[in-house]
């Protein structure tokens, strides 16, 4: 069930003092389990964009932070002994979620809520269920410059008010951080050179970056893990008897959360953003990396020229643009009446000749895209013309 907004709870007028006391502070042991219980819900803070973790389909949440609510109302509705309890959601920001839980307006914060110093001051945590991994996502088309050594010099993006950009501010002191509402915001703002990197959790980076439209060049660095948090579920202090419950939940579905994780965004998927930075950096050492060029010359039968002439001469491959020309072995023909020789030249525009007959046969261009091994068929015909074609 979706719901947003405040909690309204009835006061009850005609109550003694101690209970009174009770409603007014929340303190007591019993508060929120007894109000669950009259009203059958349960109310948890959540942050509404935290794709795959948590993210709204339609009227309904899904992923495996929704799917622990539900099995914490439903550890709940059992020591109450109904079946009916349900959780509703509360909107909130990063920096909103303490504030719900306080004044009454949530129950539960549930939102891949990290632990952090200063929030064990003010709530009670569960057990851990889940360890977000933050990792560094780049824009090598705007910055390629970024490695995990110089990401303390760069401009990074946060999600505001998050226990990462916490932990992003004392691991990177001398950083220009930059707090964003929202990571698929800061996934754009990476994109349009706004920042030089976003930092966030791996499989909401991971999913970000295989969701959003026009991203597909952006990577996350491999072998970086920027820092680890541990994330559970918070409660009003001294609520020892929810929280106990809470945990028994965690720990009946422990198992299951990395499948509700797959169940949103499989380990192929990951695997396959995870992969971009690597398959960069092999496209662009292959483009770069020279190519072998086997040439074969023949003649057809409309040809009066005596091809043997060739045996031992070398072609010229001449760089259009001004660099360096190579030059081929020896034409062989063996036993055949194909001469065949090669060269080793990077990708480029190449003229290629013969010197000793001042006949160039055309242009080759060797792509960076191009095989390790180039064919290419050269194909003498009548009236001294001739034809070159570039085979893979």
């Amino acid at each position: 069930m979706l719901k947003a907004g405040t909690r309204q709870k009835a006061i009850l007028l005609l109550v003694g003092m101690l209970g009174l006391c009770a409603a007014c502070t929340g303190s007591s042991q019993m508060g929120t389990l007894h109000q669950i219980e009259k009203e059958g819900s349960a109310y948890f803070g959540v942050v509404p964009f935290e794709a795959p973790l948590l993210h709204q389909v339609e009227t309904e949440f899904v992923g495996p932070e929704p799917a622990l609510a539900r099995q914490i109302c439903q550890r709940i509705g059992e020591e109450l002994k109904r079946s009916d309890i349900e959780p509703y959601w509360i909107h909130r920001g990063n920096d909103g979620l303490v504030a719900a839980l306080l004044k009454d307006s949530a129950d539960f914060v549930i939102s891949v809520f990290g632990k952090t110093p200063e929030r064990e001051q003010q709530v009670a945590f569960s057990e851990t269920y889940y360890t977000s991994e933050l990792v560094a996502v780049i824009n090598p088309t705007r910055n390629d410059s970024i490695r995990p050594n110089t990401l303390g010099q760069a401009k990074i993006g946060v999600r505001a008010a998050s226990a990462g950009e916490q932990r992003v501010r004392a691991k990177y002191p001398d950083a220009e951080i930059v707090p964003i509402e929202t990571l698929d915001e800061a996934i754009l703002q990476l994109r349009s050179g706004d920042v030089d990197a976003v930092v966030d959790d791996r499989i909401m980076a991971a999913y970000a970056l295989a969701t959003i439209t026009g991203v597909s060049h952006l990577e996350i660095l491999p072998d970086l893990v920027v820092d680890s948090i541990e994330c559970g579920v918070a409660v009003r202090q001294g609520e020892n008897q929810l929280l106990q419950l809470v945990n028994e939940a965690i720990l009946e579905s422990k198992a299951e959360y990395q499948s509700w994780i797959d169940d949103q965004f499989s380990p192929d998927q990951l695997a396959a953003v995870m992969g971009r930075h690597q398959q960069r950096l092999q496209a662009a050492q292959k483009a770069n990396k020279p190519r072998r060029v086997v040439i074969r010359i023949s003649k057809s039968s409309s040809s009066s020229f005596d091809i043997y002439r060739m045996a031992n001469l070398k072609y010229v491959f001449r760089e259009e643009s001004g660099g360096p020309s190579h030059t081929s072995s020896r034409i062989n023909f063996g036993e055949g009446r194909t001469g065949v020789s090669s060269v080793t030249v990077p990708p480029g525009r190449y003229s290629v000749t013969i010197t000793k007959f001042n006949t160039t046969f055309g242009t080759l261009l060797i792509l960076p895209d191009d095989p390790l091994k180039i064919n290419v068929n050269i194909r003498l015909q009548a009236s001294g013309q001739f034809t070159m074609t570039k085979a893979s």
